[in-house]
């Protein structure tokens, strides 16, 4: 009785620790037009290898998906308040894996994060992926960018970078423990709704110079008000 009782106790610590491997892993896949979300997909890459985690990290046209054992990071820029076209195609042909663990990661014009997360979370929870994570980071805005002060200039900054790295840290230690989670519905808060809805109706009858002028994305920015490094874990 005895015997069985530790013979029992051993394969559970090493179901535990088979449990914790799987997860060692992993994929880190990114679109990044202007360079923003590279920086942020390779200082989460650097905060794994630092801990320990194997980590891979490929642009999405590449079409790498994550291998049996690897926890997925998926990351965009904002465009129109939703993910890149080419990273919602990538979800959409990412093959369903259940058990699957996924974080999503953004950058935006510090202006509004959108609906990209809750979207990218959609399509995920379909192939069978818990959302363990989410971040959004602010950056220059992709429609100022000939302006001398365009909204997010210098972001991400050294200190947003910093706060993806104590993300990420904080993400491996629960992998590590075996606490992941899904989070639930990413932020996006419905009080945002109305502002976007006003923009979305007046935006399409702007031309491209007007949509970049200085008045009205400073205006969009008081309307949301967004500008901090969010993250939530579960």
């Amino acid at each position: 009785m005895i015997a069985y009782g530790l013979a029992s106790a051993l394969k559970r610590r090493l179901q535990k620790r088979e449990e914790r491997d799987v997860l060692m892993k992993a994929l880190i896949s990114y679109f990044s037009a202007r360079g923003s979300t590279l920086t942020v997909a390779e200082a989460i890459a650097e905060s794994l290898r630092q801990a320990g985690i194997a980590a891979r990290c490929h642009a999405t046209k590449e079409r790498v998906f994550p291998e049996a054992d690897e926890i997925l990071f998926i990351g965009s820029p904002t465009y129109m308040f939703h993910l890149a076209p080419i990273v919602k195609n990538y979800l959409e042909a990412l093959p369903s894996r259940r058990g699957g663990k996924a974080v999503t990661f953004s950058t935006f014009g510090e202006v509004c994060s959108g609906g990209l997360h809750a979207q990218a979370a959609r399509i995920l929870r379909r192939k069978g992926y818990a959302v363990v994570g989410a971040i959004k980071v602010p950056a220059e805005h992709s429609l100022m960018l000939t302006s001398a002060n365009p909204l997010g200039k210098g972001r991400p900054s050294r200190e947003d970078l910093e706060c993806v790295r104590g993300f990420t840290r904080n993400l491996v230690a629960a992998m590590q423990n075996n606490t992941l989670r899904d989070i639930g519905s990413p932020w996006f808060a419905p009080a945002h709704a109305r502002a976007i809805a006003m923009m979305m109706s007046v935006l399409p009858h702007l031309s491209v110079a007007e949509k970049a002028s200085a008045p009205l994305l400073p205006i969009m920015k008081k309307m949301i008000g967004e500008a901090s490094v969010v993250g939530c874990l579960s």
